[in-house]
């Protein structure tokens, strides 16, 4: 007897070449079958699916999930799990000062999996402009902040746009990638206003 039994959905799955009308039936948290026409008997719980789409979890590449934090921050559940995305990738909305938010109250009350890009200015997307100074970027506490929280933090992220371009030039990502490389993580860079370079 299978937990779970969802059925009547398109299930897509590119790595088995799957595409089609199929059910798919679980047991002990794992996928236990993918056939047509499961018997719903064979199941302790069933969910209609006819007319949905079923695949894995989607992911995310460029999300900001820090609600309340930065204006353009989302409830990452709300973005993640309930629309299909099982892992959300933050682009840099916390830095070294106000990242600590994210592994005590983000990540313990949401489902979503959330690999975090550690923004190169101090408070990350919390304030506008993100960089308004030299003094808005502390490298050693960048570095401190990613060894500490490897378990979460994927990289670094530098924002190319204004007023930092103006303010540092091509100080700011040079800042961004030796972050990167000293702490041996991944950078990720947006590039806007690419006529003021």
């Amino acid at each position: 007897m299978y937990d779970l039994l969802i059925k009547g959905g398109t299930v897509i799955d590119p790595s088995q070449n799957i595409h089609g009308p199929n059910d798919v039936a679980v047991e002990n948290g794992k996928i236990a079958l993918v056939a047509p026409n499961i018997p719903a008997e064979e199941a302790t719980r069933v969910i209609d699916v006819a007319g949905k789409i079923v695949t894995a979890g989607l992911i995310d590449l460029h999300t900001h999930i820090y609600d309340g934090v930065n204006g353009n921050g989302v409830k990452a559940d709300l973005g993640g799990v309930r629309a299909g995305v099982t892992t959300m990738v933050d682009a840099g909305s916390a830095g070294c000062d106000t990242f600590g938010g994210i592994p005590k109250h983000v990540i313990p009350n949401n489902d979503t999996e959330i690999i975090s890009f550690l923004h190169i200015c101090r408070t990350g997307l919390a304030t506008t402009p993100d960089i308004f100074s030299p003094d808005s970027i502390n490298l050693d506490k960048t570095i401190q902040v990613v060894s500490e929280n490897r378990d979460i933090i994927s990289g670094i992220k530098a924002r190319m746009v204004s007023p930092a371009l103006e303010i540092m030039g091509m100080e700011m990502p040079k800042l961004a990638k030796r972050a990167a490389k000293e702490a041996g993580v991944k950078l990720m860079v947006h590039i806007g206003d690419t006529e003021k370079r």
